[in-house]
């Protein structure tokens, strides 16, 4: 007897709770990127399941206003955090959205005002996640209805900022940095990346793109003949904390410069910038991120060493005779 009334009792608890709204997907649309000491204009879409008569305890709740979606940060992916934290204005017809048990409905575009002028996001490594919640507007009660499963997080990082520029470009082959045109051209150089102090720390595990390119300006110049470059592990996971630098050593790249002449170039350059993974962004004005050093064209090498041919067979002659 015992034992059943338990069956009882438990059926009479499943009941009370069989009402849910589960939130299926979260998709941020913009901003790519946020950082601390900002206001972003987060936009975003949901996709959301009322079922077990979840449907009309939502639509009787109140004639017009029943949700209130809350956009937020999260350090773990699961706990809301509600120091950095937006609500979302939804139109009347979002309001009263039609719902039936078992039909998905789907609200895209929604926007969230996320203010992070008081948030620290640190190194990058603080806010991993960004989550959104659709509860009961303030003041309406949705009874009974599991809202367990409502909320959902989505990797979405805070980012540091750093002013991060290259300070230094050395070319160790080839020789006298002569670049030759007409055909690939191997170049072997070192780099020295700093990270200015009053920034963020930059940590992480993979964090930089080095670009190598050639210009015809030695500052902001066109671009020729730009690669990037393959780093080792060791470099992609370098961390430089603010007022640091880090020297990338031994980094090589084959420029294709078939195409190319004396006339486009007259220095060599490397930039660096965070990969699409990295914990840290540049500041909304930054530095410059790249250092040029001149080099000679090997076309123009060429024809100095015939020069100097010719005029020592010239002397050579005027000698004999």
């Amino acid at each position: 007897m015992a034992f059943t009334r338990f069956i009882i009792l438990v059926a009479l608890i499943a009941a009370s709770y069989a009402q849910f709204l589960d939130l299926d997907s979260f998709t941020i649309d913009s901003p790519s990127v946020i950082y601390d000491g900002e206001v972003f204009d987060v936009v975003f879409d949901v996709t959301f399941t009322p079922t077990g008569g979840a449907a009309s305890i939502i639509t009787n709740s109140h004639g017009s206003t029943r949700f209130m979606p809350v956009f937020t940060l999260s350090e773990d992916g699961e706990t809301l955090d509600l120091d950095a934290y937006s609500t979302v204005e939804l139109t009347s017809a979002q309001q009263t959205t039609a719902l039936t048990d078992d039909d998905s409905v789907t609200w895209s575009n929604l926007e969230a005002s996320l203010n992070l002028t008081d948030i620290e996001c640190g190194d990058g490594s603080v806010y991993q996640y960004a989550c959104v919640s659709i509860m009961a507007y303030t003041g309406v009660t949705w009874s009974g209805v599991d809202t367990s499963n409502s909320s959902m997080c989505s990797s979405f990082v805070c980012k540091a900022v750093a002013d991060v520029a290259i300070s230094a470009l050395t070319i160790t082959n080839p020789d006298d940095s002569v670049i030759g045109i007409g055909g690939g051209q191997a170049v072997d150089f070192d780099i020295t990346i700093s990270n200015p102090s009053g920034g963020d720390n930059v940590v992480g595990s993979d964090n930089w793109i080095v670009k190598f390119y050639l210009s015809d300006e030695e500052t902001g110049g066109t671009e020729v003949a730009s690669e990037t470059i393959s780093l080792s592990s060791s470099q992609e996971t370098a961390d430089i904390n603010a007022g640091s630098t880090s020297t990338f050593s031994d980094l090589a790249v084959t420029l294709t410069l078939d195409d190319v002449t004396c006339d486009d170039f007259a220095y060599a350059c490397s930039s660096v910038e965070p990969a699409s993974a990295a914990y840290w962004t540049r500041p909304a004005s930054p530095s410059d991120n790249y250092v040029c050093v001149s080099v000679t064209c090997g076309a123009a090498a060429i024809k100095t060493s015939l020069m100097v041919m010719l005029l020592t067979v010239i002397v050579s002659l005027l000698f004999n005779h």
